[in-house]
């Protein structure tokens, strides 16, 4: 029994003294042991992993969509406030603006966590270190999301109500994260095994971009009618008359002011025909596919 006892203390030396001269190597950066196992986040892992941080947990993939969906919306929402909605302030722009700072709040948080909680994987192993982390979002947009996220919603709320429609313009920066966001999601399905063809996924991709370039060209197309050309008699506007009036008159989008010498942008209630015919306009230039009758109309 005594041998037993002095066998497996002898092991467990031979074990010890292995495992430590082990850990001697992997402390040098140029063993290839250093390349499979970090000392350092070996000790401190426990401390700072938490399980809704780790890169699968359904903690990031609910916030990886929802940042996803909330990005889609302010590319698409920013540049349409600042163009087309220039009335005066009402109840439902109240709570707007409210729905927008909780979203600019939301990526605002979504910095910090990326910056001290997000981990995140490297050739297959979950990367714990703090350090780390940080180095890796400092790398890799940091710098572009602060820019992008910065709360202009409560920073520029004494420049008016338009004024911060077009400083928000800088909220568009977010669109430069979609891609991360995309190979994000895509990631998740494929380990639901939900697996999406290379040519739909580029086709997919092709017609977001598609739809997001007519909505930017629809936005400036506006823009052009309302800041550059608002001492304009005949415009696009003036003359698009879907029942056949009298060009620039009430009958038209816009209508032109005789004594003012300049046309009221867009009558009320009709902003959302006003974005559908510039909508069209860029659609049909984009496509080659012409103006049809539309085109007739307006000359006659």
């Amino acid at each position: 029994m005594l041998d037993v006892f002095t066998n497996i203390a002898q092991s467990n030396t031979k074990r010890n003294t292995a495992v430590a001269a082990n850990l001697r190597k992997c402390r040098d950066p140029s063993s290839k042991l250093a390349k499979i196992i970090d000392p350092i986040q070996g000790f401190s892992s426990f401390k700072i992993i938490n399980t809704k941080f780790l890169p699968n947990s359904a903690f990031r993939k609910g916030w990886d969509a929802a940042c996803l969906v909330l990005a889609i919306y302010s590319i698409l929402e920013i540049p349409f406030r600042a163009i087309y909605c220039f009335r005066k302030p009402a109840k439902s722009d109240i709570l707007w603006m409210t729905f927008n700072i909780l979203v600019d709040m939301l990526f605002i948080i979504e910095c910090y966590l990326r910056y001290n909680f997000f981990l995140f994987s490297k050739n297959g192993k979950v990367i714990t270190d703090k350090e780390k982390i940080k180095l890796e979002y400092r790398c890799n947009g940091m710098w572009i999301d602060i820019i992008a996220n910065f709360p202009l919603s409560l920073a520029a709320v004494g420049f008016g109500w338009n004024s911060l429609s077009i400083l928000r313009l800088i909220h568009l920066l977010r669109a430069l994260r979609l891609p991360s966001y995309f190979q994000r999601i895509e990631g998740y399905l494929i380990m639901v095994k939900f697996r999406i063809g290379a040519a739909t996924k580029l086709l997919a991709r092709v017609l977001v971009l598609y739809l997001l370039a007519i909505h930017f060209f629809a936005c400036s197309w506006f823009a052009i009618h309302r800041f550059l050309e608002h001492d304009v008699q005949y415009t696009w506007a003036t003359t698009d008359c879907p029942g056949g009036q009298t060009l620039a008159t009430k009958g038209c989008l816009s209508s032109w002011n005789e004594e003012n010498k300049t046309h009221d942008i867009c009558h009320e209630g009709l902003i959302a025909k006003c974005y559908i015919r510039s909508f069209y306009f860029v659609l049909t230039t984009m496509s080659s596919v012409g103006y049809g009758a539309l085109i007739v109309e307006m000359s006659i």
